[in-house]
């Protein structure tokens, strides 16, 4: 018995694919395949990012740990991605599977994004942690190109609501468990399995699966909208401050995206209204609310608010760097090297091994010339999101845009999407998808209508 291919249903609607939550109407086959690849990512990005049930703030690495976690990885995360990477593997080499394309400009920048970090090993400092990172990074291309050829749109849409739902419960009944579950309390932040800033991401990936399922299905609204702002509220809980702007940005996007133009009248009338009431009924406080607001009760000293929690004074000694090699860079993750670690951490009084923003990762990497690649593949990646969403509202091309533009304004501060973590690969599935899958799929339906005519 042949399994059908995720094109089968990339017709239907939201309501059709309800049987990852209802059983119905779908085949068993498709059905054990999908829920077999929810539970095989939930459990490979379990280990791989480093979720632990015991802990509910994971306890702080000492600068010399930092150091030595990078130069030796874990076995967890090992086996981890070499499961990614036989998936991948696996996928790709079955008969019958879709034929790969280079569909456009989109196509033409990942390709020579890849074949820069892989390149880079001419210059890098650090050969061998170049060549590792460079690996992890064909890995993860790998397997994200097999879940894009073999998943639709909606597949990941609805795979990147299940496994953020599953750590969200996972990590709040460790934290119930462990009696930490406490947020009410003003220094509190949610951190379930991971870490705060982790966690945030988490919620905010489930919050933006949520709205895209909810708004392409009739059948099911209640529910997504409930685990939507469920995910609101854990992510606010969770105090990190990146997620949460970058997904009410996203969301404001989405909707401007997928709102009729009377909707969006009603929503900006209501906004309007609701803010004018608030001016009234607090008057000269609602300002300082709403700075508290966007802090998320994260006021504390307004030196380390000035300085993005100790953001400014890593990036201009990241900027030192950069100056000396700004085109080429380190060489993929290079730059990174215990002795950069050490040297930096101990200047900053701090331990850390990113530079906590997407763009400035990048740039000390491949220099100036992969960052503006990497910008460019996701604001092009964008646009196709949303050329394909106008063209056919019912593909569910909306969460791919929605993701991108998270993922752009993420960058800025933080280093996860650039990281391997499950966001980037859900990311790196969306490009691999617009890139390679999807103009593929757009002209075998234009030739089953040309056949149908014919006939």
């Amino acid at each position: 018995m042949t399994i059908p291919e995720a094109s089968d249903f990339s017709d239907l609607r939201t309501e059709r694919l309800m049987p990852l939550l209802t059983k119905q109407n779908l085949p068993n086959s498709r059905l054990r395949l999908t829920w077999f690849l929810v539970f095989f990512l939930f459990t490979v990005f379990f280990f791989f990012d480093g979720h632990n049930v015991f802990r509910t703030i994971q306890e702080g690495l000492t600068i010399e740990q930092t150091a030595a976690r990078v130069e030796e990885g874990g076995i967890e995360r090992r086996i981890s991605l070499l499961s990614l990477f036989g998936f991948g593997i696996i996928t790709l080499m079955r008969k019958n599977r879709k034929r790969l394309q280079i569909n456009g400009f989109l196509s033409w920048l990942i390709l020579f994004f890849l074949a820069l970090a892989f390149f880079s090993l001419a210059w890098t400092n650090d050969i061998f942690l170049t060549f590792r990172k460079v690996v992890v990074l064909g890995m993860f291309s790998l397997a994200a190109l097999a879940v894009a050829e073999r998943f639709s749109v909606r597949d990941v849409n609805l795979i990147a609501f299940c496994v953020p739902a599953g750590y969200l419960l996972l990590g709040l009944a460790a934290e119930i468990g462990l009696g930490t579950f406490h947020p009410l309390a003003q220094s509190y932040r949610f951190a379930g399995t991971l870490h705060p800033n982790q966690q945030g991401i988490n919620c905010a990936l489930l919050v933006l699966s949520s709205f895209c399922l909810m708004e392409n299905g009739k059948r099911g609204r209640g529910f997504f909208l409930t685990i939507a702002l469920v995910g609101l509220v854990f992510l606010i809980l969770t105090k990190s401050r990146t997620s949460f702007e970058s997904t009410i940005v996203a969301l404001f996007v989405y909707g401007s995206l997928v709102l009729s133009r009377p909707r969006k009248f009603a929503l900006f009338l209501s906004i309007t209204i609701a803010f004018c009431l608030l001016l009234l009924i607090v008057g000269d406080n609602l300002f300082p609310a709403l700075q508290r607001g966007i802090l998320l009760g994260r006021e504390g000293d307004p030196d380390s608010i000035f300085s993005l929690t100790q953001r400014v004074p890593l990036w201009k000694e990241c900027l030192e760097y950069l100056v000396e090699r700004p085109l080429q860079g380190y060489g993929y993750g290079g730059f990174w090297t215990p002795q950069h670690i050490l040297k930096l951490s101990g200047e900053q009084g701090w331990g850390f091994a990113e530079a906590h923003s997407g763009y400035l990762e990048i740039a000390l990497g491949l220099g100036l010339v992969g960052a503006v690649t990497y910008v460019l593949i996701l604001i092009v990646g964008m646009r196709r999101s949303f050329i394909l969403h106008r063209a056919s509202p019912s593909t569910g091309h909306a969460f791919f845009a929605v993701l991108l533009i998270f993922c752009l304004f993420e960058n800025v501060l933080e280093s996860a999407v650039v990281s391997p973590t499950m966001l980037a690969f859900m990311s790196m599935v969306a490009l691999a998808h617009l890139a390679l899958i999807d103009s593929y799929e757009k002209n075998q339906r234009i030739n089953l209508a040309k056949n149908k005519q014919r006939l």
